[in-house]
């Protein structure tokens, strides 16, 4: 009973640590792709601006 017992801790702690390298895998990734997207919609917005000033000088 006791060996069990142990090697169930044992199993839980590896586990533990496969989540934990996973998480670390996932979480940088997810990051930088929020990064990206604020920036993508930054220069989006940045530019139907420009489309707007351009509209407003080219009319007569």
């Amino acid at each position: 009973m006791q060996g069990n017992l142990t090697k169930l801790r044992a199993d839980s702690e590896m586990i533990k640590q496969d989540i934990s390298e996973i998480k670390g895998q996932i979480y940088p990734r997810t990051e930088a792709e929020a990064q990206f997207n604020a920036l993508q919609n930054e220069f989006q917005s940045g530019d139907r601006l420009l489309e707007e000033k351009i509209k407003h000088l080219e009319q007569p």
